[in-house]
């Protein structure tokens, strides 16, 4: 019974106020902000930041901290810069019609961009890149032109679209490449850059929120969940009006996000608890095949105990004797067994029972059952 009371106050001290099952922790990124106004961005951040602040607590990192620790990396400051340099090289190359030289200066620039993780921190020297490479390209007759291009201006929507002294044919392919972007959903980050951002910002899941259309009425995000171990795992679009405020789209947003965290609306970490479901079932599947088993040796052991009896009722012999003793010494073996696979039942039912509470936990208002919410929740926002 020893057993089953350690797990008795095992069970208490887990659900005790204050006290945290272990979970992942978890950030947030607005993606490409430059597609709202400056005041409607940082409607979202703000919104943002205190849907993560109210599942979070004083966990939660703000949305500067983050930015920081990744736009400061070492490499890949140095890795933008050389993408800049390599840029300016190749810009000089157009100039002079030496295109294949500039391709090759472009290419090298856009890996380097890449490489520094410009999408997420410094998206529109990326889209310098690939503007650049797509003119090029578009002038050698390539292929890949008009999809650079469109990447450009869906990377950096407020490129202006001066044509400058470029040909007719080139300016046209810039307008069309422009007008396609304004249609079609913004690039999401690469897995490789996502999984740095997660491990720079020491979370786990990240959440993505990406502008992706406004209107003079509307604006629509697309919300994702990135995993640093799956990739890309949930997503969701989700619509306010244009003119919402910072109560109104925080509302939103935390419904959201709490689905696709799998946390409920107060708090509650419903997407951990859903794990333990699984323990809980085997838990009470173990239970009642350890009190199965118990019964079964009690019965056994009644039945040794009788036959034991009935030994000593006949004419006493030695041969009778040491059976009588063999059946009795079997029998009081298996009512240990009985009684010590009884307390395991015992445990394994009390264990089930915790991790059933666990699982089908009611969200609440109270701090310890906050922290059972986003413990470490980092933002992480670019204007």
């Amino acid at each position: 019974m020893r057993i089953a009371a350690l797990v008795t106050t095992l069970a208490a001290s887990l659900l005790a106020p204050g006290t945290s099952f272990p979970r992942e922790r978890v950030g947030a990124m607005v993606h490409l902000p430059e597609r709202l106004a400056v005041q409607r961005a940082k409607v979202v951040e703000e919104a943002l930041s205190r849907v993560l602040a109210e599942r979070g607590g004083a966990s939660a990192v703000a949305p500067d901290q983050v930015f920081s620790r990744l736009a400061r990396e070492a490499r890949g400051r140095s890795a933008r810069r050389r993408a800049a340099d390599l840029l300016a090289k190749a810009v000089v190359l157009v100039d002079r019609v030496r295109y294949i030289e500039a391709v090759a200066a472009l290419e090298q620039a856009r890996s380097s961009a890449v490489a520094g993780h410009a999408q997420l921190v410094d998206p529109k020297l990326l889209a310098d890149v690939d503007f650049q490479l797509g003119v090029v390209r578009h002038v050698m007759q390539h292929r890949t032109a008009g999809a650079l291009l469109e990447r450009s201006f869906a990377l950096w929507p407020r490129r202006a679209l001066d044509p400058g002294d470029r040909s007719p044919k080139v300016a046209r392919a810039i307008r069309d490449a422009a007008a396609r972007a304004r249609r079609s959903p913004p690039p999401l980050p690469g897995v490789g850059e996502m999984r740095h951002a997660a491990r720079v910002s020491g979370v786990e899941r990240l959440v993505l929120v990406t502008p992706s259309e406004q209107t003079r009425s509307l604006e629509v995000v697309d919300v994702r969940v990135f995993r640093h171990r799956r990739g890309w795992t949930a997503t969701r679009k989700q619509v306010w009006p244009s003119d919402a405020s910072v109560d109104q789209v925080a509302s939103r947003l935390g419904r959201t996000v709490g689905e696709l965290l799998g946390l409920s609306d107060g708090g509650t970490a419903g997407g951990t608890c859903s794990r333990w479901r699984p323990l809980a079932w085997t838990s009470g599947a173990l239970a009642v095949a350890l009190a199965g088993t118990s019964a079964a040796l009690f019965v056994v052991s009644h039945q040794r105990v009788e036959e034991a009896e009935s030994l000593g009722t006949n004419p006493p012999s030695v041969e009778y004797a040491d059976e009588a003793q063999g059946l009795e010494s079997s029998a009081r073996s298996m009512r240990t067994g009985a009684i010590v696979t009884l307390a395991l039942a015992g445990a394994a039912a009390a264990g089930a029972v915790v991790l059933w509470i666990a699982t089908r936990a009611k969200p609440g208002s109270g701090s310890g059952e906050r922290r059972l919410a986003l413990q470490g929740a980092g933002v992480l926002v670019r204007f």
